[in-house]
């Protein structure tokens, strides 16, 4: 009797050693795996996206009506919010970072890391986690799930570089350098102003099919202005661009602000608010190709986009020459 009940205590205790082990080797197992889950399979279910670095730059993109939006300020760029979505689609874990290594790459994290935090449509969190610097043959890129003791190596398959210059976090890197982006039948008003050059400032107004035009100093009485004419002004405001953030002194771009415009747009729209463009002169550098009276740059001018913005971008004059006739222009 007494070796039957300790043959049956034996074999309790090996069973429920081997039970034990099983449990917590398939919770060794979970952990692992949600560990290496960086990838989000259904980029349609990413609404947010909100990217910090140490530096405290914050860049948080959020889909508002099939648009994706800056900060809750600016149109981002549609080319690189197409990248990371792409680039949190298909990366994958290439291997574990090797153990002699590890310690350090965490300690390197814990100052350098980009904390990437994912959203879904109710606000509900779908991955947050850390991504780090590259390997040394850059065709790696350390990554930190939250609350994971193991970073790992990853990498999109068949693409031979690193991931982590497509987490951007500065607000500026990722704005659309779009200034107009409207239906021509949206299109209200416009209203030009020459500030140097007043008789040929003008405003257009258009209701329903007409459209009508008058001098933007008053004085004379509106006029029909041709069906042609017009709606060709109004398809240029389809796609108006600036160049980039030119990199001025404090100094520099307080003088700018501080001097006259040239000209300033503004645009009337339904459904939205177009913002308001106002240019400035720019004086010629080494690069300007063609030079006007007093050194000013003929190719390019300064430009606030928004009404009371103080940054200042690139205009190319190309781009905007289309939207700036003169009065006299239209009228011919």
């Amino acid at each position: 009797m007494k070796k039957n009940t300790l043959l049956f205590i034996i074999i309790f205790v090996i069973i429920g050693g081997i039970a034990v082990y099983f449990m917590l080797a398939d919770r060794k197992t979970t952990l692992n795996v949600d560990a290496q889950d960086f990838a989000i399979k259904d980029t349609s279910e990413i609404h947010k996206i909100k990217l910090a670095d140490k530096a405290g730059n914050v860049s948080v993109l959020e889909r508002k009506s099939g648009v994706w939006m800056l900060n809750n300020k600016f149109k981002a760029q549609k080319s690189l919010v197409k990248t990371l979505l792409e680039t949190m689609r298909l990366v994958q874990v290439k291997n574990p970072v090797p153990l002699n290594a590890r310690d350090n790459v965490i300690k390197i994290m814990a100052t350098t890391a980009i904390k990437v935090d994912v959203y879904g449509a109710k606000d509900n969190l779908l991955k947050s986690y850390y991504i780090g610097g590259t390997t040394p043959d850059e065709l790696g890129t350390f990554m930190l799930m939250e609350n994971a003791a193991e970073p790992f190596v990853t990498h999109i398959p068949g693409f031979f570089g690193y991931l982590n210059s497509r987490y951007i976090t500065k607000e500026r890197d990722w704005r659309s350098s779009e200034i107009y982006a409207l239906n021509p039948s949206d299109i209200k008003e416009i209203t030009v102003r020459y500030h140097m050059a007043p008789d040929a400032s003008f405003k257009l107004r258009v209701n329903g099919n007409n459209f009508f035009i008058m001098p933007f100093q008053g004085g004379q009485a509106e006029q029909k202005l041709s069906e042609l004419t017009a709606k060709q002004l109004l398809a240029s405001y389809r796609n108006i661009t600036f160049e980039q953030f030119p990199d001025l002194s404090d100094q520099k771009r307080d003088s700018i602000l501080s001097s006259r415009p040239l000209i300033t747009v503004n645009v009337y729209a339904n459904n939205v608010q177009p913002p308001a463009l106002t240019l400035y002169l720019k004086q010629a550098d080494s690069r300007t190709k063609g030079v006007g009276p007093d050194n000013t740059d003929l190719d390019k001018f300064y430009g606030v986009v928004g009404e009371g913005s103080k940054e200042i971008v690139l205009v190319q004059s190309a781009v905007v020459a289309k939207i700036l006739p003169s009065y006299q222009d239209l009228m011919k």
